[in-house]
């Protein structure tokens, strides 16, 4: 039996709050070849945006993230057909008594494609694809605000040498398996992604594990990496590797908070610049 190196690395995700508008309008750019379904999907949007503007509670706050996921995906052009059968989902479902979750499969467990968790507080949103994970949003359910940009988001990136090799992974393209597990604990749900069998053969034995947890607006994210006791050094580990977007109407509604000593926060992050950096295990 192997024995096997672990490197866990801890990072806390602080949950940011400030007040935003929810935008009204929907301005979407397509080719003429898809103008007509653009059309028809833009309609319905600004339909279920009245629809959510007359429920309250959870169903709203999940409503407005599959609003906005549905919405993101209708900007991009990507799995129109698929957005179009699930906002006839989201308007039955916010005419009946079942919850959002019930309705839609997003909720459910299933192979490829989009996947949201939620602890009624913050929701993660993946892409499982047939060579990895994509990280494709992070949801502030009470404020109705995305906590991403619009850009793909890596959870990690690593780099490693085989030999005289230096090879570079991440969760979005490097994988032959991947594993998600829900554990729906009431007070502190968690969230694992399992990353095995790397398309890299010269990676043979790699494996990750990342794991959220959630308390209440508070994430905590960990990363183990485990590698053969021979054949493979791990050179440089970042993560979480997580693209935010501005959260506020203006950026001194901005607040960065990082854990260095007892805690920083730092206001207006986008406005000026901040040099970070920390000696691991510190």
């Amino acid at each position: 039996m192997q024995n096997i190196k672990t490197l866990s690395l801890m990072m806390l995700m602080f949950c940011y709050t400030a007040s935003m508008a929810k935008a009204q309008e929907i301005h979407i750019q397509c080719s003429d070849s898809s103008k007509l379904k653009i059309d028809k999907i833009e309609n319905k949007l600004l339909s279920i945006r009245k629809q959510l503007e007359e429920v309250s509670g959870s169903q709203q706050e999940i409503g407005d993230w599959v609003y906005a996921m549905m919405e993101r995906n209708t900007e991009s052009l990507n799995d129109i057909q698929e957005t179009e059968v699930h906002l006839n989902m989201l308007s039955t479902a916010l005419l009946s008594t079942p919850p959002i979750e019930k309705a839609i499969d997003w909720f459910k467990p299933r192979g490829s494609g989009l996947h949201l968790y939620n602890n009624d507080t913050i929701g993660v949103g993946i892409e499982r694809t047939d060579k990895g994970i994509q990280f494709v949003s992070l949801f502030d359910l009470k404020q109705g605000i995305e906590l991403l940009n619009k850009s793909n988001t890596s959870i990690f990136r690593l780099s490693l040498s085989s030999g005289k090799d230096s090879i570079r992974v991440d969760n979005e393209s490097s994988w032959n398996a991947t594993k998600i597990q829900w554990n729906a604990n009431d007070k502190s749900p968690s969230l694992t992604f399992h990353f095995t069998d790397s398309l890299n053969p010269k990676l043979k034995g790699l494996s990750v594990i990342c794991q959220i947890k959630f308390y209440g607006s508070l994430t905590h994210w960990t990363l183990e990496t485990k590698i053969p006791a021979k054949g493979l050094s791990l050179l440089e580990s970042e993560f979480p590797s997580i693209d935010a977007g501005p959260i506020g109407k203006r950026p001194e509604e901005n607040v960065l908070h990082y854990p260095k000593g007892l805690g920083i926060a730092t206001p207006s992050p986008y406005s000026k610049s901040i040099n970070y950096s920390e000696i691991y295990p510190n």
